[in-house]
């Protein structure tokens, strides 16, 4: 009886100091921010404005508007989640130029070689443009980061819609990689003094 009741006095102690280390907040906490990227930016500014003035075209040579992913509301998500207003003076604006993706057609060689291979058919040029502006409670310019990432991609002929639309996705998924890295760059670099 007596042995039972020390082990049981074991459990109760042990339980006891599990929940003491998760109450205290000790407990690891996986990070809300996705895997390869950084934490986000903390500003010192009382508010932070996103400001698209890119608009699609919606019309040839432009197919950006096709994506499922487009790269101009991927750069706005990007922003939302990666910029913090932490201050209480200055606002921050977040000014997206450029957000477009063009598809030119890429002439087939001809001849024996090109009845036999598939040949890339389509080639995607990919512009994103981001300018970051802080200014004061005066609206006075204070400061400035800006960011142009770029990239292109071919598409081989016969390229199933869905398999075109995962190409697509890459590519926004690839420029947001390289806008995340050049302009946070920036920021630490041209704004520095408001980074907390």
């Amino acid at each position: 009886m007596m042995r039972a009741y020390s082990f049981l006095s074991v459990v109760f102690v042990l339980c006891a100091g599990v929940l003491t280390h998760a109450a205290h907040g000790q407990t690891p906490q996986k990070s809300a921010v996705p895997e390869g990227y950084a934490e986000p930016i903390r500003l010192s500014v009382a508010e932070i404005q996103i400001i698209p003035i890119y608009v699609p075209p919606r019309r040839d040579p432009h197919v950006d508007h096709l994506f499922t992913r487009p790269p101009l509301a991927a750069a706005e998500a990007w922003a939302r989640s990666h910029l913090k207003a932490v201050g209480i003076s200055h606002r921050a604006t977040v000014i997206i130029r450029e957000a477009g993706v063009t598809e030119a057609k890429i002439e087939k060689k001809g001849g024996l070689s090109g009845l036999f291979t598939r040949e890339p058919s389509e080639k995607y040029d990919a512009h994103l443009s981001v300018v970051i502006e802080v200014r004061d409670n005066y609206d006075r310019f204070v400061g400035r980061a800006n960011a142009l990432v770029e990239r292109t991609q071919t598409v081989l002929e016969d390229t199933e819609p869905d398999e075109r639309q995962e190409i697509w996705s890459k590519m926004t998924d690839d420029m947001i990689d390289d806008l995340d890295r050049e302009i946070s760059k920036q920021i630490r670099q041209h704004l520095a003094v408001f980074v907390e």
